[in-house]
């Protein structure tokens, strides 16, 4: 997450997030104030459901799958853009909007690439001390994919721990 972050709420719509559809016509079964379960849903129902999971996984991904079938990704995309995370996250990301945005981001990163490139083929090989100590100090406040997922992280552990979304971003 850039230190240069547009503020959350131009881009979020404060509003409820969306039920899980599981619950909806559902009794809560409590024995305790920390031990309750939803009484919809049998036990049987989420082990049936669990089960096919599993062996569709087991059989379509991973070591087990079958050599002739496409490797099909596990899991739920991740998104390093804080934007795109939280709006995932709140269940307001619509999938026309995110590939979109990915296919601008990535275009201007193609765009970005290309001219650097040709703005270092022009560059001679000699270097001054000032010039390469800038280009070194540019090249460690450069974003790479370990910073990304730390700072992911670290925002959604402090977001379940109860701090608030918004000071963060």
């Amino acid at each position: 997450m850039s230190p240069s972050i547009d503020d959350v709420r131009n881009y979020i719509d404060i509003k409820p997030v969306p039920e899980w559809s599981e619950s909806k016509n559902s009794k809560l079964k409590a024995r305790s104030f920390n031990h309750y379960d939803l009484s919809l849903p049998t036990r049987e129902r989420v082990f049936k459901i669990n089960y096919d999971r599993r062996f569709l996984q087991r059989t379509s991904q991973g070591y087990q799958s079958y050599s002739g079938k496409p490797y099909q990704d596990v899991g739920h995309p991740l998104y390093l853009n804080s934007k795109l995370l939280v709006q995932t996250s709140l269940g307001q990301l619509s999938d026309n909007n995110s590939k979109d945005e990915i296919e601008k981001k990535e275009n201007k990163e193609n765009e970005e690439y290309a001219s650097s490139a040709q703005k270092n083929k022009k560059q001679s090989r000699q270097m001054s001390t000032v010039s390469f100590v800038m280009k070194h100090k540019e090249h460690q406040d450069l974003q790479n994919l370990v910073k990304d997922l730390l700072s992911v992280q670290q925002t959604m552990a402090k977001v379940k721990m109860g701090h608030a979304l918004f000071p963060m971003l």
